[in-house]
């Protein structure tokens, strides 16, 4: 970010800096582009940088639901800080039983996401949905980092959400 302007740096070198009410990238132009590095934060809740690219939410969230995505991808969009990606990316691991063991960790991980800002949706945490999605994948509670720490209230949420959840 510079001011109120965003830097895009393309893979083959070339620079564009677009003001952040203007920063709508489509998909088919960060493929056709090959959007690289963007400098400071996104100025935009609707993109995602995965690895080095930057696409639209609709990007990922059409490519987790038609199931295009990688175990590698999905596991580096465990790294996203946007609920509606996470939300996608941890309900379709649950959904098709993907157990590696990186994505185990990344979801134990994210398991301890209990604060306000990392409220997804309504009353509900990131830590609430990884814990669903880790019990999904048939991991026992008592061996889940962040289902230990509840308290008998905030597991009956977690077991509501895992119940509310199209799987």
């Amino acid at each position: 970010m510079i001011g109120n302007k965003i830097l895009i740096k393309y893979a083959n070198q070339n620079e564009m800096v677009l003001s952040v009410s203007s920063v709508q990238i489509s998909t088919s132009m960060a493929e056709r582009k090959n959007i690289g590095i963007c400098v400071g934060k996104l100025a935009s809740p609707d993109l995602v940088q995965v690895g080095a690219s930057i696409y639209s939410l609709e990007h990922y969230s059409k490519k987790i639901e038609e199931g295009k995505c990688s175990i590698q991808e999905l596991e580096n969009l465990l790294d996203e800080k946007n609920p509606i990606v996470l939300y996608h990316a941890m309900t379709h691991i649950g959904k098709e039983g993907i157990r590696p063991e990186e994505i185990f960790k990344k979801l134990n991980g994210l398991s301890l996401k209990r604060e306000h800002q990392d409220k997804m949706i309504g009353h509900y945490k990131v830590g609430d949905l990884a814990i669903a999605t880790m019990i999904k994948l048939g991991e026992k509670e008592d061996e889940i980092t962040g289902f230990k720490i509840l308290d008998e209230f905030e597991k009956k949420m977690v077991f509501r959400l895992f119940e509310e959840i199209e799987w």
